[in-house]
């Protein structure tokens, strides 16, 4: 439970759903400062909403790395990208050996 609220509801981080959310499929995440020393908020695609609400609530990730990076995307909304998969190496058959026979 969280001590101010006695909830089970964690008010320090959350998602809000608004009307922009049902045209462009985005969420505004906020990180709310129990000790009241302010909030932080960033658009996110939905794809990423509960991965980053769960990295935040373990307190691994900072809401201002996530605010970069919506600033560096045109339209302004944090969204993770994929890495790009590696390319394999082309392996070349290993030549025949014949057991039992000279070469």
């Amino acid at each position: 439970m969280t001590r101010r609220t006695k909830s089970n509801i964690n008010y320090e981080y959350l998602a809000i759903v608004d009307e922009r959310s049902t045209r462009d499929s985005t969420a505004v995440l906020v990180a709310g400062n129990i000790e009241g020393n302010g909030i932080e908020s960033v658009r996110a695609v939905f794809e990423v909403v509960t991965l980053t609400l769960s990295v935040l609530s373990i307190g691994h990730g900072m809401m201002s790395e996530n605010q970069e990076q919506a600033a560096a995307e045109p339209d302004g909304v944090f969204r993770i990208h994929p890495q790009p998969k590696a390319i394999p190496k082309q392996h070349k058959a290993a030549p025949r050996k014949f057991l039992g026979r000279p070469e």
